[in-house]
């Protein structure tokens, strides 16, 4: 029985390393994931941005708060806002540090309006994941404490809205 007795040790222990590096190995390659996708993403605005006729749908879905030519704005803020989702998921970007870019963001020229007009649908998208509920939360509360809420009452109030419960606030 002592003979058998170091070995049970030494599987657990290999058992233990190898579920270790098969949960690592998932994470690197959903990061990964991510980032590629993001990429992809990031390619497909630069492209609007060069030319928004390729997205008209766009525009006029936010009319009248988004004029013609403003686009690319829009779409360069998007890209932004991606950047920030994207990189926090696979923790390039910390959560302090988003914080301080949420609030540069928020004083941007659109910043606010944007957000304003896509916040509910970002909450749709957003709310399936824990990851996804804590970002939305933490650009919404840089648009807060930029004002956006006031500034943006109008088109807040026109915006199908999901009740603060769904939200978990």
């Amino acid at each position: 029985m002592s003979s058998r007795s170091p070995s049970i040790p030494i599987s657990l222990t290999v058992a233990a390393l190898g579920t270790a590096h098969l949960l690592l190995a998932d994470r690197h390659h959903r990061q990964r994931q991510e980032l590629v996708a993001m990429q992809v993403h990031s390619d497909l605005l630069a492209d609007i941005i060069r030319d928004p006729e390729t997205d008209p749908a766009w525009s006029s879905q936010y009319e009248p708060w988004v004029k013609p030519g403003e686009d690319p704005k829009f779409f360069t803020l998007n890209r932004w806002l991606e950047w920030y989702r994207r990189g926090r998921r696979a923790g390039v970007i910390s959560t302090s540090d988003l914080k301080v870019n949420l609030s540069s963001f928020m004083r941007l020229d659109g910043g606010t309006l944007m957000w304003a007009l896509t916040r509910e649908k970002r909450w749709q998208q957003s709310a399936p994941t824990k990851s996804g509920r804590k970002f939305w939360h933490l650009v919404d509360t840089a648009f807060r404490a930029a004002g956006g809420e006031r500034t943006h009452a109008e088109i807040i109030r026109e915006q199908p809205t999901l009740p603060p419960l769904a939200r978990g606030q």
